[in-house]
């Protein structure tokens, strides 16, 4: 971690001293989704969930082909089952993650980046039954994230970009520890890793896994 901030602290340095182009940026989004089932005269009511998430962004351009940045993420989730006996599961995660655009294609206004990205993480999920907490799960991450953007230069100040999902590198590192109620000495510790790669022609059109941001040189 001191070695990632050295470098951070390195190249912001570096930038300033070279005058280099500065940029704030950054995307959000939100997504809800509940439904119901009739059953005859009977409605019954089926999970709902929510999720909301804003990730602002900033960074140097350090020459034509070269940008370096860092961004934040605040994540928050929600779900319940709607039953009588209500279960609630609610969540907060906030990713720090520093990253370097590297670009390798250029036409007219049009540019394709690889990005490459070190993301941490922190977060916490509580569930709760009839407003009494059942359990907690605290989890701690960091991974290396590898994809292609495409990046669209609107004006001189305004760019916009999108992930293009149809290829990216995903390695992850999860360590997550859970309580139970406060009677509950029994503390679990769960470790994952998990390592994705995804390419083809397969996932261009999941409209779902799109995200657009937008970026203000200065």
């Amino acid at each position: 971690m001191k070695v990632i901030k050295l470098i951070i602290v390195t190249v912001l340095l570096s930038a300033v001293g070279a005058k280099a182009q500065t940029f704030v940026g950054g995307n959000f989004s939100f997504k809800y989704q509940a439904s119901n089932t009739k059953y005859g005269d009977n409605k019954v009511k089926e999970p709902s969930s929510s999720a909301f998430i804003v990730s602002p962004e900033v960074g140097v351009v350090l020459s034509d082909k070269l940008t370096f940045g860092t961004g934040l993420a605040f994540i928050f989730g929600r779900e319940d089952d709607r039953q009588p006996i209500s279960n609630k599961t609610s969540s907060s995660t906030i990713v720090f993650a520093p990253f370097v655009d590297y670009n390798f294609l250029t036409f007219g206004k049009f540019k394709v980046l690889l990005e490459g990205g070190i993301p941490f993480s922190y977060g916490k999920r509580k569930v709760t039954s009839n407003n009494v907490k059942q359990n907690e799960v605290t989890s701690f991450g960091y991974g290396l994230v590898l994809l292609p953007l495409l990046k669209y230069d609107f004006s001189e100040h305004f760019q916009f970009y999108t992930q293009l999902n149809f290829m990216s590198l995903n390695l992850n590192f999860l360590r997550m520890s859970q309580e139970g109620q406060m009677n509950n000495t029994v503390k679990v510790v769960h470790k994952r890793v998990s390592f994705d790669f995804g390419g083809g022609t397969d996932n261009i059109l999941n409209v779902g896994a799109i995200t657009i941001g937008a970026r203000y040189m200065f």
